[in-house]
């Protein structure tokens, strides 16, 4: 996860992040989490690497390559980001128990929560490009948005939510589960890591507001945002609980720069 500067790590070392850790191992970093039928995955930079992670204790990926940004469905595959000279992304069964599957060649994946849409960026040569592929057919499309580098994504099972960067611009973008629709602009301002709730009325993100990433929630339906953290430190990357009441996320208060995993519970405005 990326600070804006050591000022700014030593101000965040002293600040106290007022929601709890989530219980997961004792490492330099943890980030990324993902959440799915009750297991928490996340990435977690151990004295071996970076690796994939779970809250129960267990792991997932090869032990002599990096891997990162665990997403996970909810018929118990989970799908990594494993790098050698290469991103590359794996599919694992029932997580993580079965043997890894070769998907394609890609970073930053997240699947949709029916499993049937996997998003995933792939670097053009000048910009990272949002790709979806259908894990019924194998079939891509990419999102088309020229002039924008794409940051990161979310799916539900009807749509893609996407943060797009032009310039000192980073923007949330939406668009339906079909090639031949468009980007479609949510927020503007510098807006980051979206999150599509279950019930597909709630966005959570991160925006930047006098130096940190705080959390935010959008009701989709009216556009009403509301607030969720309030440090002064980052907090990023949320992932929502099955039922929708808790949002996970990274944070750097008391950190250094260097995240760990905490919990807010939410009771989304109607």
């Amino acid at each position: 996860v990326a600070v804006p500067g050591i000022a700014a790590n030593l101000r965040h070392f002293a600040i106290v992040d007022p929601w709890p850790r989530v219980a997961v191992g004792q490492f330099a970093m943890n980030a990324d989490p993902t959440y799915a039928n009750g297991e928490l995955w996340y990435t977690a930079l151990t004295d071996s690497g970076y690796r994939t992670r779970s809250a129960h204790g267990g792991s997932i990926g090869p032990a002599d390559a990096d891997s990162f940004h665990p997403t996970a469905g909810g018929k118990g595959e989970v799908w990594i980001e494993t790098v050698r000279r290469r991103s590359q992304i794996f599919e694992y069964a029932n997580y993580g128990a079965g043997p890894a599957k070769y998907v394609t060649d890609g970073a930053s994946p997240v699947v949709s929560p029916d499993e049937r849409w996997l998003a995933f960026l792939r670097d053009d040569g000048s910009q990272a490009q949002l790709w979806i592929r259908s894990l019924a057919d194998g079939s891509e499309f990419p999102v088309r948005l020229p002039g924008y580098e794409i940051l990161e994504a979310s799916l539900s099972q009807a749509e893609v939510v996407f943060a797009a960067q032009r310039g000192l611009e980073i923007s949330l973008f939406r668009q339906a589960l079909c090639p031949a629709a468009g980007p479609q602009p949510i927020l503007t301002g510098r807006v980051r890591y979206p999150a599509i709730s279950p019930d597909r009325r709630h966005l959570a993100f991160s925006r930047w507001s006098r130096g940190t990433w705080h959390l935010w929630i959008r009701n989709l339906p009216t556009g009403e945002g509301r607030q969720m953290t309030f440090a002064d430190c980052n907090a990023v990357t949320p992932a929502w609980s099955d039922d929708g009441r808790t949002l996970f996320y990274a944070s750097d208060c008391g950190r250094l720069g260097l995240t760990t995993l905490r919990a807010i519970p939410v009771v989304p405005a109607q």
